[in-house]
């Protein structure tokens, strides 16, 4: 059953407080968090620092500690050191991030029976709100998951993707500040995920932190400003998502030419520094070379040939950088 973390993580129903003015800066800080269970460490030393209106993308395989992490975030879990501060606040039990945090799971939605709207109407009993004051709210978070059309529908009836929306409504609707989406995408047709994408976009929108683990590696370009792969227990790269793939990544381009060129074309590129390697493929010739120096060697392969029908330029990807880390390991991600 999908949940939001302030009405039913600590077992019964938390009094929720209207959110405070907001601060400029940090909002989230995870400092120097280790976990083992039964002798075997799973998070060695993990930190991350999130700010208001960033979108986190944590990545790894299985098994990697991303949920173990966000449970302890979360306080359903306790580090066995490390501290997790929200505000500037250190955050010891599950009563200090009472109304300011949403953790949403990969399960679609609890409560099948109720209506959309019946089942957000449930969650805000603890508030006491006018039925005024409920239906704007609701309608209000409705709209943000599109599901407006259907909120008078019961929830048995909801495709996959929209239990998913419902499930993300759930741990909206006290307006946290912080939203942790753990594999928010998961088992979703394309459309499915491009709502899921669009209702993260908008969350950046309105200034909110948002943590999102998932293994859909696109999906991590296209929302995130920040990134973390988690390796080994520890967050083996992180950063500026753009910052990143710079980094930590190769471009090429792909040169369409008649394949009798090719070879002159591959012989002229021997030496130049700035090209890491080259290589024939169906189009042409693929030319991978180091960051900020594609028009160098585009130039060079014009000046090489006057038969270049075609020059591709080959993005770098977050999968890339990924798979490089985690080769020689069999386990799936």
């Amino acid at each position: 059953m999908c949940f939001s973390f302030d009405v039913l993580l600590s077992g019964d129903i938390m009094n929720i407080t209207k959110a405070g003015a907001h601060r400029e800066g940090k909002v989230l800080e995870v400092k120097n968090i280790f976990k083992s269970f039964k002798d075997k460490p799973v998070l060695r030393g993990v930190s991350l620092e999130i700010d208001r209106g960033e979108v986190y993308g944590l990545i790894g395989k299985n098994g990697a500690g991303k949920t173990t992490l966000m449970n302890i975030i979360s306080q359903i879990l306790s580090a066995d050191s490390g501290e997790v501060w929200i505000d500037g606040k250190q955050i010891l039990s599950q009563n200090d991030l009472s109304g300011k945090l949403g953790y949403i799971l990969d399960i679609p939605c609890g409560f099948e029976y109720l209506t959309a709207y019946e089942y957000l109407d449930f969650l805000l009993i603890p508030q006491n709100l006018s039925k005024e004051e409920v239906e704007r709210k609701v309608d209000e978070i409705l709209n943000l998951v599109n599901l407006s059309d259907v909120k008078n529908k019961k929830i048995k009836s909801f495709s996959r993707g929209m239990k998913q929306r419902m499930g993300i409504a759930s741990g909206l609707i006290f307006d946290p500040e912080i939203v942790i989406l753990d594999e928010p995408s998961s088992a979703l047709d394309p459309e499915g995920r491009f709502e899921v994408l669009k209702i993260i976009e908008k969350l950046k929108e309105q200034n909110k932190v948002v943590m999102l683990s998932t293994h859909i590696l696109n999906d991590v370009e296209r929302v995130c400003d920040k990134i973390g792969i988690i390796n080994n227990g520890v967050i083996a790269i992180s950063g500026k998502t753009q910052d990143v793939l710079e980094e930590h990544t190769k471009d090429a381009i792909i040169i369409e030419l008649p394949k009798g060129e090719q070879e002159k074309l591959v012989a002229g590129f021997e030496g130049v520094k700035e090209v890491v390697s080259t290589s024939k493929t169906q189009l042409g010739v693929r030319v991978e070379f180091m960051p900020g120096c594609s028009s160098k060697v585009m130039k060079k392969a014009l000046s090489l040939s006057d038969n270049i029908s075609s020059i591709q330029i080959e993005k770098a990807t977050i999968e890339e950088i990924f798979m490089n880390l985690n080769k020689g390991d069999k386990r799936n991600v």
